[in-house]
């Protein structure tokens, strides 16, 4: 996680700073990344602040060259430049010319006939299969009209984009030439940098690209990664920036746009892939938030009960994923974090919230009223997407019919005060359970599930143990020989049925071998066994 916190950290001042026009900061922000080299990581022994992309940074050095001192000037002109290198080949497709080095500090760290192959695989995904318009020819700018891609050393940044203008503009590409630094090392981090940039050539290639909106041309070039290469997931480096704060509005999140490419993954899962082509078709004469809200109408959807939705979705990621619902890849994802996190004293609990436009406030009350704790989370949607304006309202949870409050099941009651609130939505999850569809009641199940567990596609399997005041379940493992391969204590785990969670492993964190294997839990004075199957695939 501190990796991801120095990553973080890079594109957030970006963001703030190219906002603020101060030409000072995002110089340094950019040179410190461009800079930054292998030996002097191993010499200082320091993780290196990682740019994902610089396509913003040069757009705006570019436009701001001016007001650069001269020894900033110096040092960035010649990046500002097409490089120039020793070699180039023509991809397969007859489409792309990459341009490298054989020698020097920009010779290739990886294999030039996969990137090839790899370039015109995205061609093939973004403009022959996704229908977008292909970047415009350059003429003879890098000897001829191909699309031009450029390998150089450009230290822990991924790549970036050079482009003319900002609508109808021809482009180049520079990537990294080793990506021995990033979070995804190798040809595999080029592969998911050619899908990002390439749809940034698209962007300003045939629609319309405007700083202020770099958020969404982050988010949508950052899906793309995912959905032309979905077994490299290099965005899962980011997208804890969204989880951390959720709470944020979502054009200013804590990530700059690549911890939100989990919207458009969400758009493809419920609309396809057309939608977000739209999205960009309207972004021409819309800002972003309101070309997003546009294409969803259009699709006879809502952005404000999307975004509640999205709420939902968000919630079961990691340990709480569920199989064959919500985002396909949510075991890997980080649990959303609660704004705010109390203690439930019956018969009632406020809270009051000054709520950013365009976001998801998670609130977490715990009630110990029944002996295990009951987990209430209430999702208040601020739906606002034409203001940046915060708006405060206050949320009361109840435990009886109070006049005024909605019935949230047969234990909990709520209402929402605002002097606007038309644009606020609530969903509730109850004990891990969307309260519309699970129930207050406690089950004692005998049996273990998810039935086999299976490492590559589980995170957890869920044992049957008995209700007891103190929260607690001893469990043991055994081989069908009885050998013991776990033990220990575990919480009994918040959710419909009263269990208790196990990753599978021993207590040195390894995985055990295909086979039948017998359970024992123990909860007060009650004892419950049972087999279950893992697969170690």
């Amino acid at each position: 996680m501190n990796k991801f916190r120095e990553t973080l950290s890079i594109v957030f001042v970006s963001v703030i700073t190219i906002t603020a026009q101060n030409t000072d900061s995002l110089f340094n922000n950019f040179w410190s990344a461009y800079s930054f080299s292998e030996q002097e990581r191993i010499v200082s022994e320091e993780k290196p602040l990682i740019l994902k992309c610089g396509t913003n940074h040069i757009y705006y050095l570019k436009n701001n060259f001016d007001k650069l001192n001269i020894n900033q000037q110096n040092k960035i002109a010649s990046i500002l430049q097409r490089p120039s290198t020793q070699k180039s080949l023509v991809s397969p497709s007859g489409y792309f010319r990459i341009h490298y080095d054989t020698t020097g500090i920009h010779q290739v760290g990886y294999s030039l006939t996969e990137l090839a192959i790899a370039i015109d695989s995205v061609y093939s995904f973004e403009i022959d299969f996704l229908g977008y318009p292909p970047p415009p020819p350059d003429g003879i700018q890098g000897g001829d009209d191909k699309y031009d891609i450029y390998i150089q050393d450009i230290g822990s940044i991924y790549g970036w984009t050079d482009f003319a203008s900002t609508s109808n503009s021809t482009s180049f590409m520079v990537i990294d030439n080793n990506f021995d630094i990033h979070y995804t090392k190798g040809i595999d981090g080029a592969k998911v940098t050619l899908a990002h940039e390439f749809h940034h050539a698209i962007q300003v290639g045939s629609y319309k690209y405007r700083s202020e909106d770099s958020y969404y041309y982050e988010l949508l070039s950052t899906s793309m990664e995912e959905f032309v290469f979905d077994t490299i997931n290099d965005y899962y480096d980011y997208i804890s920036g969204y989880y951390n704060n959720p709470q944020a509005p979502f054009y200013a999140t804590f990530g700059g746009g690549y911890d939100l490419a989990i919207w458009n993954i969400f758009l493809q899962n419920k609309y396809g892939y057309d939608i977000i082509k739209r999205g960009l078709e309207n972004v021409v004469n819309h800002s972003a938030l309101n070309a997003i809200a546009l294409s969803i109408s259009e699709y006879g959807g809502s952005f404000k009960e999307d975004l509640a939705e999205f709420g939902i979705w968000n919630y079961f990621t990691g340990s709480r994923a569920k199989e064959g619902k919500y985002f396909k890849e949510a075991r890997f994802y980080p649990k959303v974090k609660p704004l705010m996190n109390m203690n439930f004293r019956p018969t009632s609990e406020t809270v009051t919230v000054n709520s950013n436009p365009s976001s998801n406030n998670y609130l977490l009350f715990v009630d110990f009223s029944r002996g295990l704790p009951d987990s209430l989370v209430a999702i208040i949607t601020n739906c606002d997407y034409q203001s940046k304006a915060r708006t405060e309202f206050s949320y009361t949870l109840y435990s009886f019919n109070a006049s005024g409050s909605s019935q949230i099941n047969d234990l909990f009651y709520s209402s929402i005060l605002s002097n606007n609130r038309q644009i606020f939505l609530e969903s509730v999850i109850f004990n891990n359970e969307l309260a519309a569809e699970g129930r207050t009641e406690r089950l004692e199940i005998d049996y273990a599930y998810p039935q086999p567990f299976n490492y590559n596609k589980h995170s957890y399997v869920f044992i049957p143990a008995a209700a007891d005041q103190s929260g607690k379940s001893s469990l043991n493992i055994y081989t069908i020989g009885m050998d013991l391969v776990f033990s220990g204590e575990k919480n009994i785990f918040a959710t419909d049925k009263i269990v208790v969670r196990w990753d599978g492993k021993t207590a040195n964190g390894e995985r055990l071998p295909t086979g039948v294997y017998v359970y024992v839990t123990k909860s007060g004075d009650t004892v419950k066994k049972g087999k279950l199957v893992i697969y170690n695939e």
